[in-house]
């Protein structure tokens, strides 16, 4: 495995790992009024704004080729602004743990989506950790009541984010300045959300002092850091690759639930965790 692997690898694991921490913080502003909507609107928007002054004091230029503008605007709407929207909306319709799950079908749809529009073969090692992938996914979905619009949402998001990765891969975006890259993904998704939102009205703007520095906190981490982290793993490994690393997100969401949120670990946690580790292994070997 060369360097520039190994690098790719390194960056694209700490993003997943950064976002299965986001649980911790997640729970606490949603215990203090905020509402599942609430969270990614202003993760984005408190980025939008950051990465406004960063590009400004690093004396970074805004210009966008249309070709690259058209491009960022049809991954953010398209890509991460849909897949928020239409995941938090799940939520209303079926557990959040189901809903989770299902959004985690995103690596299949990235190798069915290389495949079919782009002419790459799904190698033999790719389908067995896959299905020791999907395996582990179902063992995480918990029991639950939920309807069938819920089920078809959960796994739409995990079209539409197969759909953020491919594009920002084939597309080129992914050699753009990370943080010029970031800065127009952030500000069409805030735009997106706002504008959904003049119909959903489910984003509270009403909250105290502690949770808009808790949103700002989460930001900074999850929709800066773990997403720059995430453009450099795509860069480097490609959209397929950086999907499978990205399943150590729910397992580390599984053990930053047991030591800080007080839940079980149960049977079907711990073999879906150990299964996703299974699939890494196959993958990652050479």
């Amino acid at each position: 495995m060369g360097v520039i692997m190994k690098k790719g690898y390194i960056y694209t694991a700490l993003s997943a790992i950064v976002f299965g921490l986001m649980p911790l913080l997640t729970k606490i502003i949603i215990a203090r009024g905020a509402t599942s909507l609430t969270i990614p609107f202003f993760r984005v928007f408190y980025v939008t704004i950051v990465l406004f002054f960063v590009l400004k004091i690093k004396k970074i230029d805004f210009h966008l080729e249309k070709r690259d503008l058209l491009s960022v605007m049809l991954t953010s709407i398209f890509g991460s602004g849909l897949t928020i929207i239409i995941l938090n909306e799940s939520y209303n319709y079926v557990d959040t743990g189901i809903a989770t799950s299902l959004h985690f079908l995103y690596p299949l749809f990235v190798a069915m989506l290389c495949c079919f529009f782009y002419g790459e073969k799904i190698k033999k090692k790719q389908i067995i950790s896959l299905s020791f992938a999907l395996v582990g996914i179902i063992c995480f979905m918990s029991k639950g009541n939920g309807s069938l619009f819920g089920y078809l949402l959960a796994i739409a998001s995990g079209l539409t984010y197969a759909f953020y990765l491919v594009k920002m891969d084939k597309s080129g975006l992914v050699r753009m300045n990370a943080l010029k890259l970031s800065f127009y993904l952030a500000l069409f998704t805030t735009i997106e959300i706002f504008t959904t939102n003049l119909y959903m009205q489910e984003v509270v703007f009403k909250m105290d002092a502690l949770s808009y520095g808790l949103l700002l906190v989460l930001a900074l981490s999850s929709s800066f850091l773990a997403t720059v982290l995430l453009q450099k793993g795509v860069l480097l490994l490609g959209s397929t690759r950086a999907s499978f690393i990205c399943l150590l997100e729910p397992v580390t969401s599984m053990i930053v639930g047991i030591l800080w949120l007080n839940e079980a670990l149960t049977l079907n946690k711990g073999l879906g965790g150990l299964a996703i580790i299974i699939s890494l292994i196959i993958f990652l070997r050479e």
